[in-house]
């Protein structure tokens, strides 16, 4: 007989989107090592500022602190870039990690089933009402309505938990992989994925560039 393959578990690890020709992360630096490392790599072309803040292991502010400061001395020039990626709220977050409201739903529902009373005392809100809905239209739960209403479930278990496949394909920077229609509830429906945004610099020599800040008259008057 043929085996079924397993699907490898998500890594639910945030990741910096990192371009692939980027090299690996190094210790963070001190000031004066980053600025050095800074002006050394505008020496050989344009530095985007959240690649070097990643590969310098630094504070992406940190670096825009840095670019400002040289900017001053018109030892570097600097664009800016608007970016954006979809993200999960909060609440989505704990979804990848626990399971959608309708996943959670159906667990809490026994083989035999239950009171709707009792549901509803096993589980949170967010379950007890979006996520029962959810796995009603899924067609996993049923209500059976009298004196005393009982959920029941639809099928003997849950094949794939979709919204929790597809909040963590999100999660892992692989929105592209969820068709646009599921993409667009998730977003505007369930509101469970955000857009973010930010900006980014691309930082090129300016007008007095040169490899490290010479110091101002001021600064070796105080040293004296």
């Amino acid at each position: 007989f043929s085996r079924t393959a397993q699907p490898k578990p998500f890594n639910t690890r945030r990741r910096a989107i990192v371009s692939p020709a980027q090299p690996r992360a190094l210790p963070a630096m001190d000031d004066a090592a980053l600025e050095k490392a800074l002006l050394l790599a505008v020496s050989q072309g344009d530095v985007h500022s959240d690649a070097f803040a990643e590969t310098s292991g630094v504070d992406h502010k940190k670096v825009i602190g840095l670019m400002k400061s040289l900017e001053a001395s018109a030892l570097v020039r600097s664009t800016a870039e608007d970016r954006s990626a979809l993200a999960l709220t909060p609440e989505a977050e704990t979804y990848v990690v626990e399971g959608s409201p309708e996943a959670q739903a159906f667990a809490a529902v026994p083989a035999e089933g239950c009171s709707l009373a009792d549901f509803k005392q096993k589980v949170s809100k967010a379950v007890s009402e979006v996520g029962f809905k959810q796995a009603m239209q899924s067609k996993w739960l049923g209500m059976v309505k009298g004196a005393e209403p009982r959920v029941e479930r639809k099928v003997d278990a849950v094949a794939e938990d979709t919204c929790q496949v597809q909040l963590a394909l999100v999660k892992s920077g692989r929105a592209s992989e969820i068709p646009a229609k599921d993409l667009d509830v998730l977003v505007k429906k369930r509101k469970l994925v955000k857009q973010d945004t930010w900006k980014v610099y691309v930082v090129s020599k300016g007008a007095s560039f040169a490899l490290e800040r010479k110091k101002q008259p001021a600064d070796l008057t105080r040293e004296m």
